[in-house]
């Protein structure tokens, strides 16, 4: 896996089924009236682009494009799969 630049900074990363029970939680526990209008924030994990590369390596030892390329071998690149 190639990183551009230093690849220290962070971001928000969050898998669809963690947005799903969110909003699913929300929709269930919230008032109608409590959720007009309202932003909802949330994050499951922050990663650099180091550390992505770092955990890739370790979890698959291969570089991210040959895992990229399994995946889709696989029929796993398609969402919900």
């Amino acid at each position: 896996m190639t990183v551009v630049g230093k690849g220290e900074t962070a971001f928000s990363i969050t898998l669809r089924t963690g947005v799903g029970r969110f909003v699913a939680h929300v929709l269930s526990t919230a008032p109608k009236s409590a959720l007009e209008g309202a932003k909802l924030a949330f994050e499951a994990e922050r990663l650099s682009p180091l550390q992505i590369r770092d955990e890739n390596k370790k979890n698959f030892n291969t570089d991210f494009v040959a895992f990229l390329t399994t995946i889709f071998e696989e029929g796993r690149g398609v969402a919900g799969t």
